[in-house]
């Protein structure tokens, strides 16, 4: 009896030797399988952070783009506006040449009649001074012969006079010529009044 519970016990205990090498194995099974996938969690875990690096590269790539295009629709918008102003002014300028050009040829047309009235006004004023030159002429004339016609009245009263002396009886034609001489005197200072009033 004695001697089947010592074989029944080194079974046991056999089986549980073999049992425990079996755990031990299984343990660094387990083991291995751990590290192996501790390698593995960490190879994922640099490749999910290199992953993380690349999108976070790729952003601020995105962002320099999104930038960089915001910076570009800046600058086309500038240059659709300078294009539009430079339109706008090339449309002024163009409006100024051809204002440009009609006060121009409203300029030629104005000296053009400035000199045409300026030849008139020479014309009119060279005009003017011969009419009043040839007035003076006529009124140096009329003067000269009223002159002569006061030195001629003088002779003809001094005549006379003589004549009344030596002879009473003969004056009648002398004073009817002293009185013809006397009218064309009048006549003859009345028109050169109506020259001198012309000449004013």
């Amino acid at each position: 009896m004695n001697r089947l519970c010592v074989i029944v016990l080194l079974i046991y205990f056999v089986w549980f030797q073999i049992e425990i090498e079996t755990l031990h194995e299984q343990i660094e099974i387990l083991m291995k399988d751990k590290i192996a996938l501790e390698a593995k969690v960490e190879a994922a875990q640099r490749q999910t952070q290199e992953q993380i690096s690349l999108v976070q590269q790729k952003q601020e790539v995105m962002q320099a783009l999104s930038s960089k295009i915001e910076s570009l629709d800046a600058k086309l918008n500038r240059a659709e506006e300078e294009k539009e102003d430079k339109k706008q002014l090339e449309e002024e300028v163009k409006a100024s040449k051809a204002k440009i050009i009609r006060l121009d040829t409203k300029c030629e047309l104005l000296e053009k009649e400035v000199l045409a009235l300026r030849e008139a006004r020479q014309a009119e004023v060279q005009e003017s001074f011969n009419r009043t030159k040839d007035h003076e002429e006529f009124a140096r004339q009329k003067e000269a012969e009223i002159s002569t016609l006061q030195q001629e009245v003088k002779k003809l009263l001094q005549q006379s006079m003589c004549s009344s002396r030596s002879s009473i009886a003969d004056p009648p034609p002398v004073k009817a010529e002293v009185a013809g001489l006397s009218d064309e005197m009048l006549n003859l200072k009345e028109e050169l009044r109506f020259v001198i009033l012309l000449l004013l």
